[in-house]
């Protein structure tokens, strides 16, 4: 009953003191216990990810179901642990970086064939490790083609057009010239 009842409040509260603009993910996609129908288990564990695309709404997210938890804890005189794992943090590319590799993507690939993502994908990227380090810029590089058919991505029938592994490789190193070059001498040149 206390796990019914955590993920139904979970579901329905966990964004609720987020901004509707700040994305925020949770989802439940793991839960064990007992191996017998007819008894109830000593425990049951609940997993899954939490995914944001700000530090604040995180940590906000995070106490909030702290707190859920302990009411829920509280009213049915259970005990329920929370974890958190370390997880990737959002991928904030800098901006600097972000015009670079726009730059040399057009000088490589031409502004025609370049879509702009027009808000953060809640997607889970370990480059956001990097990132906490260096500034920099992920940028995403399609891979399907009518040649392999366009499975979609985490799926067991993915597989890549192999081209697209020698266009970004094109578009890292216009992107290392131009990051190198005095910020007067930069222009949109091919490479």
């Amino acid at each position: 009953m206390a796990a019914s009842q955590l993920i139904n409040l979970l579901y329905t509260f966990v964004s609720r003191p987020t901004d509707s603009q700040d994305a925020g993910v949770l989802t439940i996609g793991q839960i064990s216990g007992a191996e017998s129908m007819n008894v109830i288990p000593e425990w049951i564990k609940l997993g899954g990810p939490l995914r944001t695309v700000d530090r604040d709404v995180r940590r906000n997210t995070i106490e909030n179901i702290l707190e859920l938890a302990e009411g829920i804890g509280k009213l049915s005189s259970t005990s329920i642990e929370v974890e958190f794992g370390v997880g990737s943090g959002a991928v904030n590319n800098e901006s600097h970086m972000v015009e670079l590799v726009r730059q040399a993507a057009r000088s490589v690939i031409g502004a025609q064939v370049i879509e702009e993502i027009p808000r953060p994908s809640i997607g889970s990227e370990d480059f956001a490790f990097y990132l906490d380090h260096l500034p920099g810029a992920m940028f995403r590089l399609g891979c399907a083609s009518d040649r392999n058919g366009g499975p979609a991505l985490h799926t067991p029938s993915f597989d890549i057009d192999e081209e697209s592994l020698r266009v970004g490789a094109r578009i890292l190193a216009a992107t290392a010239v131009l990051w190198s070059e005095p910020e007067s001498a930069r222009t949109s040149h091919s490479i």
